[in-house]
Formats: C-alpha cells, structure tokens, sequence
C-alpha cells in the first residue's frame, strides 16, 4: 500500500482504523504497568454532537423534470420525487442514512451503493422487490485513480470492490449465474478445479469462504464479477445499469486537495489535539497518583519494604517514620496545569466546531424559536462546508434512485384476468404517500399508479368528482396517473434541490407555528383579511397529532334516489377499480397525458412559450 502525506504518512487502511478508533474513544493497551489507560473521548463526544443536530435538520430533496426544450413538465417532478419518498420509506433509509452521516464525519472517504434487490418474507414466502442503498466500508473499495477528486467520481476509469462471505450467502448472491457453479468453497477443491487456474484470492481464506471480487467500468462500459477467482460473466460484459454513473457513490466531508479522492473528516482534524489531550490527563493523573502515594527512598544497606505496609492497619515491625524519604516535593495538580489542560480542550473543540446547541446547552431559561433557529443559523455557518456536503450526498442519492425506479419500477408486477373485459391484463406499481403536499398548501392522502396509457376525459372528470367529494368529507386525496410508456420514451433531465425542512411534531415546529399565528394576527388587524380556517385547522392537527378536534362540515351532495350516503361512499371508494376495468377501451395512440401527471400537451411552461412565438 502507497504511504500519502495527506495521511500524516499512513497508509489508506491504517488511517482508517486511526480514525474508527478515535470516533470509538479506543483505549490502547498499556505499555508498562504503571502506565494510565485513559482516553477523554473529545472526538467522540463532539461529533455526537453534530451528528445529532445534522440529523434533526430533515433534509428533503425537491425534484423538477425538464424536457429537451428546458420548459419544464408540470408535476411530474413533484410525482417522481413523492415516489423517491415512499421507496426511501419502504427501504427505511433513515437508519441508512444515520451510519453515512458517521462515516461521514469520521472517515476520509464514503461509499454508498445503490441496489434493486429481490427479498423473500418467509411467513408467507412471498418475493418482494425494493430499491435500497448500502454503506460500504472504506476498506473494501478500491477506486482506479486516486487523483480524481471525490466529485469527479464518475471519471474514474474502474471501481473494484471486494467482499468475504459465507459459501451459502454467495450462492444465493450468485446462484442466478450459469457459472456459480464452478465455485469451490473449499482450498483443497479450488487447487485440483481445472489444475489450480482459478486459485487466485485477495486475501487468505477459510475453507467455507467465497472472496467475492466486482469490477465495473463506465468509460469502457464492462463489468464482471469473481467469486473465489472464477469469473460469473463472460467477458466484455456491459453495466447492468443504463444511466451513465457508478451505482457505488463516494463523497468526502472536506476536501484537500483538487488532485487527491480522500477528504478530511473530523477525527483527522482533531487527532492531534486530542493525542494532547490524552497525555496532558495521563500526566495529571500521574502527578496526582504521586501526591497520594509518593515514591519513598531507603538508607543505603538497609532493608527493602513491600507496599504492603502502607495498606490501612497494616503493622510492620522495626520501621520508623525516618527511614523513609520522599522522592518528589509537589502536593499534587495545581491550577495552572488545570488550566492548560482546559486550554488544550478549547483548541480541540475549535478543529471540531460544536456550538453550546448541538451540546444541549442552551442555558437555564426556556428559548424561544427565534433564538433556537438564530442558533441553528450559527450552527450551519460554523460547520457550512459539513452541511453543504451532507446536502451533495442527499442530492446524488436522490438523482440515482430516480434512475433506478426508471429502470425498474415500470415492468409489471403481475398480470390479473379483468372480468369486464374478458381478457388478462398488466398491473403495474403504485404508491401511497402519507401526509403528501398538494398545488393548494394543503395536505393529505396522495396515490400514485403507473399506467400504460392515459386516461379518457370520463375517467378524468370521475376522478376529480371522487377527490372533491373526499376533500368535503375532511378526507383531502388526489389520485395521479402516470404513463410509464411516455415515462420511457420521452428524454427528461432531472434537477434535484435539497432543503431543510422541520420535522413535524417536534417541539420547535409548535413553538414556530404559534409565532406564525402571532404575526397572522397582526396582519388581521392591518389588513382586515380573514384566515383560512380549513388551512389553519389542518396545521393544528397535523403539528399536535389531533386528528378530528375541529367538525368538519357535512357535503351538500345530490344523491340518486334511493340511494343512502354509504352507497355513494362505497361507489366513490370504487372509482379506482372502475378506471383499470376500463384499461382497454381507448388504447390508441399516446396523445396528451392525464391531468396531475406527465403533460405533454399543456404544461404551464410550454403554454407560455407558445405565447412568446405567437408574439413574434
């Protein structure tokens, strides 16, 4: 392994497990038996710290589609980016994204793979497909150029990673490929196989073992994988993966240098001070280990004591208090060495940078939100750079996803046989995203189903009557199709935004919305305008969790005779059913898209670039 200066000298591998042990607060094994084994955990506490307040940040990403024209497609960027939401819920990326914010902080380099995994629920034995992303250890990547800065990442001419599992994991990784099995799990087996041509490994293995070795290019289009040196594909065989990036990401927190991949995380900012640190406590302790037992001296020729004596109620007979001397004259830690040792502290949280916020020491007084959020500002200025790049990490995942769903969301799930139409037909995904954002402020219930073609202007004006009438139930829906085909065949560009978001519920989040009542009071008097009462009772249960505390008023609907509110309940419920019923009855062409969803006859965009050239 190559030795880089920007590693104080170390290697790739040695700096990282510097690093894990300084976010771990490792005490190392002592090398004498006098020595005292202490760590101070300076790092490790300073960086819960700010681990803790970039995760109470809720970064959300806003996604926006745009065609070859750069007039942008009304609302599917919002429909794609709500989908990223419930894949990123099924997959339960929180958990996900807590571990890259540790490695993030604390090591040079992170990887981050994207996946589209197949899991079986053994209850039921049911298979489930999901998109999902996995952290993977810095020692187990190997990148082709080192002098490609991390945001360059998608230059480099090869990515290999490499893994070490079990022989049934690996064959229920690999077992959809033909030559899985010619892997030998045992030594003695992979020496006789083909006259020891496939004996080559990475690392020394264990008999039941499978090194499983993955190398994919972008420039050249070629991936390939080995399991225990025996290759899986032929070769020259493309990327399983059509848009033209790494599925495996790397990020660093703060760049060194414009030609070199690694970063600088805090432990390697901080390592220094905090070695400081840790000797400044030894000594201290030392020193303060001498003023209680203090080393003594003998007379020369005169008998030689065992510590035992100085034990409580120990007797020791022919000893006086004149045979011994004390070797040292100090009285124990003074304040000047508690003050240097305060003052290497200080400097240690100055590499680091933790605001009294993220240490939960905002004083003695509750604060109000203003002070909290100004606090927040303070935070993000301090420590700008860590937060720019947790927002670069969320963007890129955000982008690649989207890729993935493209590529795999938009196949069938299964066929079902239609009774009205007598014939088996396509069902494709659909999503429900909770508490989702509508174009009106408010929010609610939103479906999304990809569709293989658009819906008639009947089935469009079925589907608004249903969200109106759910709406005046105190229900507020909508429903939105998306026609996968269009999806496919149209080149869209996608642009993502990450922005801070508060988290709902939270303490801070009521404290906001009473200061926004406050401030919209004052305006009533300005202005004599009246609030929103549906919107402002929305927010109050949706922030307190109390649903159902304000009535709702009863919709004034014309019904049918004889036919009762839970018949129009039940037909309303229905519509969903009725729509995919009627899937065959205007196939044809792919004209405009359905309302709500990818428009390619009137976005809001296109229209006004018409105006511009019959103005011209």
């Amino acid at each position: 392994e190559q030795r880089y200066k920007y590693y104080d000298g170390m290697t790739y591998e040695e700096d990282y497990i510097t690093n894990e042990n300084l976010k771990n607060t490792y005490i190392t094994p002592k090398l004498n038996t006098t020595e005292v084994r202490v760590n101070t955990g300076t790092s490790e506490k300073k960086l819960d710290a700010i681990k803790n307040e970039l995760l109470t940040m809720n970064l959300q990403h806003e996604v926006r589609a745009f065609d070859q024209s750069d007039m942008e497609i009304a609302q599917l960027g919002d429909d794609v980016g709500d989908i990223v939401t419930r894949t990123n819920q099924i997959e339960k990326d929180d958990d996900v994204y807590e571990e890259i914010t540790d490695e993030l902080l604390s090591q040079r380099l992170v990887y981050v793979r994207e996946l589209f995994i197949e899991e079986t629920i053994k209850r039921n034995q049911t298979k489930i497909t999901m998109a999902k992303k996995e952290l993977i250890s810095g020692l187990k990547v190997f990148p082709g150029d080192w002098t490609i800065p991390a945001y360059k990442w998608d230059t480099q001419p090869y990515v290999v990673t490499y893994d070490r599992v079990g022989y049934e994991r690996a064959m229920s990784i690999l077992s959809q490929y033909e030559n899985s099995k010619h892997i030998q799990p045992n030594k003695k087996d992979r020496n006789e196989y083909l006259g020891g041509a496939f004996t080559y490994a990475f690392g020394e293995l264990q008999d039941g073992e499978v090194e499983i070795i993955t190398y994919e290019s972008l420039p050249d289009n070629e991936f390939q994988i080995y399991a225990n040196g025996v290759p899986m594909l032929p070769p020259g065989s493309k990327l399983p993966q059509d848009y033209d990036k790494y599925s495996i990401r790397a990020y660093s927190l703060k760049s060194m240098s414009r030609n070199f991949l690694g970063g600088r995380p805090f432990t390697a900012m901080a390592k220094t001070m905090q070695a400081v640190s840790n000797e400044t406590i030894r000594m201290l302790i030392r020193k303060f280990q001498q003023a209680l037992e203090p080393p003594l001296a003998t007379p020369r020729g005169g008998k030689i004591y065992a510590k035992g004596i100085w034990d409580p109620g120990a007797i020791t007979q022919g000893v006086r208090k004149a045979d011994f001397e004390k070797l040292t004259d100090h009285k124990g830690v003074e304040q000047g060495e508690f003050m240097m040792y305060r003052l290497i502290e200080e400097k240690t949280e100055e590499f680091i940078g933790t605001p009294n916020i993220a240490q939960g020491m905002q004083g003695s007084r509750e604060m109000s939100a203003t002070e909290v959020l100004t606090l927040q500002k303070q935070f993000i200025k301090q420590l700008g750079y860590t937060v720019a790049a947790l927002m670069r990490m969320k963007r890129d995942l955000t982008e690649i996803r989207i890729y993935n769903i493209l590529e795999n969301y938009l196949t069938p799930t299964k066929r079902k046989y239609d009774d009205l139409t007598k014939s088996v037909q396509d069902v494709y995904r659909s999503f429900t995203i909770e508490n989702a954002s509508f174009s009106n402020n408010r929010k609610g219930k939103k479906i999304i189903k990809l569709f293989d073609r658009d819906l008639t202007a009947e089935e469009k004006e079925s589907l608004m009557e249903y969200e109106d009438n759910e709406e005046k139930r105190g229900n507020p829906v909508r429903i939105k199709f998306i026609n996968k085909e269009k999806l496919k065949s149209i080149p869209i560009f996608w642009y993502v935004i990450v922005t801070m978001q508060d988290k709902e519920g939270t303490t801070l989040d009521k404290v906001t919305f009473q200061d926004q009542l406050n401030q919209a009071a004052g305006i009533i008097k300005l202005t004599g305008k009246p609030l929103n009462p549906d919107v402002v009772t929305e927010d109050f249960e949706r922030k307190w969790k109390a649903k159902d505390w304000f009535n709702v008023e009863a919709p004034k609907e014309q019904q049918q005779p004889g036919q009762s509110p839970e018949d129009v309940q039940k037909d309303s419920q229905n519509l969903l059913k009725d729509i995919e019923k009627m899937a065959t009855e205007s196939q044809g062409e792919i004209g405009p898209q359905v309302s709500r969803g990818l428009r390619g006859g009137e976005p809001s965009a296109q229209r006004s670039a018409n105006m511009l050239e019959a103005n011209v």
